[in-house]
C-alpha cells in the first residue's frame, strides 16, 4: 500500500460492454495511509469492473471493494 506519498486517483465502474463512469471525485487525492470510503450504492452485474487509475509514475495502493449478492 501507499504509506509515504499521497496520492491521486481516479476511481470507475465499466459495465460490460459500455463506458466507464467515475463514481467518487475527479482526482481525488488521497493522503498517505489515508482512505477514500464510496457510500453509494453501485450495482455490478456479470462482466462489469471496478477500474482504479492512478496519477503519476511509480505510485501503488492496496484497495478492497466490499457488497453483498443479491438475486
Amino acid at each position: 500500500g501507499n504509506t509515504t506519498n499521497q496520492v491521486t486517483l481516479n476511481v470507475y465502474v465499466k459495465p460490460s460492454g459500455t463506458t466507464a463512469r467515475r463514481v467518487a471525485k475527479k482526482d481525488h487525492v488521497v493522503a498517505a495511509k489515508g482512505t477514500l470510503v464510496i457510500e453509494d450504492a453501485v450495482t455490478l452485474g456479470k462482466g462489469d469492473k471496478v477500474q482504479v487509475n492512478l496519477a503519476g509514475t511509480g505510485t501503488t495502493v492496496d484497495y478492497m471493494v466490499n457488497g453483498l449478492e443479491r438475486d
